[in-house]
């Protein structure tokens, strides 16, 4: 046999396995692909609800005042979802003394593990802040007044840090605002209005000069929410995934107006 026709059906039988075997590879690659494209988890859509919406959601109207009482703490408990158990609280008071007067203020409080209020859990640095106010009296005498503030920023680099701790904050929210399932939900409770005030802690003599230290009782860590102007917060009922939303007014510190609220159905 001619060694010329040996070497040409050598070469191209490589050539044959080499295709061959390329092939293989290739209808591998693309089985493999094919059952990774399987095994990857079907894209969901993402939940998520305008504040306000009323459609595919089941609507609870309440059309309640709470007035809260002097050192007596007024509440009133929803069920947004209608299973009879209660699922977040508003409180209202009026707390004070002689001493410092009247101290109006409105908190929302989650009920159980099962619901969270669209917001923010974080842990804060306290800050003592001191401002003096420096009087000269007729007499001679000197009266300085100390006022020991405690506060969420700093504000001077003679600041102390007075606490650290945990703090939740809820964000007040507009008709129309957006939440998904995925923002975060605070299963806590947190001032939504609150009253500042100093109360005489106590009093020091020099010579002629008297120094009156003041404190704090107010608490400026957290987010108020706008007076006589409608508000909704966003919650989520955790294990289901169900949004909803509150609206409501709050018209003094110590005075709230429940509308109604809305949750997935």
């Amino acid at each position: 046999m001619d060694k010329c026709f040996v070497d040409q059906c050598k070469s191209q039988m490589k050539t044959r396995v080499i295709i061959y075997v390329a092939l293989l590879i290739l209808l591998s690659a693309c089985h493999k692909n094919k059952e990774d494209v399987d095994d990857e988890p079907v894209p969901t859509v993402e939940n998520k609800i305008s504040i306000g919406q009323n459609e595919n959601m089941q609507i609870n109207v309440y059309d309640t005042t709470i007035i809260g009482d002097y050192n007596w703490p007024v509440r009133f408990n929803l069920d947004i979802n209608n299973d009879s158990i209660y699922d977040i609280q508003f409180e209202c008071v009026v707390n004070g003394s002689p001493e410092v007067g009247d101290l109006p203020n409105s908190t929302i409080k989650v009920l159980h593990n099962n619901i969270g209020i669209f917001g923010l859990r974080d842990t804060d640095t306290i800050w003592e802040h001191i401002y003096t106010h420096t009087y000269n009296k007729d007499d001679g005498t000197v009266l300085i007044t100390k006022y020991h503030a405690h506060v969420c920023t700093r504000k001077d680099s003679s600041d102390k840090i007075y606490k650290i701790k945990p703090l939740s904050y809820f964000f007040p929210l507009d008709q129309g605002d957006t939440i998904s399932e995925y923002d975060v939900y605070v299963n806590d409770k947190s001032l939504i209005a609150d009253t500042d005030c100093f109360y005489i802690e106590y009093g020091e003599t020099h010579g002629d000069t008297t120094i009156n230290h003041y404190q704090s009782c107010g608490n400026s860590c957290f987010i108020p929410f706008p007076l006589e102007t409608e508000s909704y917060i966003g919650v989520m009922f955790l294990n289901e995934k169900k949004l909803g939303w509150i609206r409501f007014e709050l018209l003094k510190k110590h005075v709230i107006h429940v509308f109604e609220s809305g949750v997935q159905k």
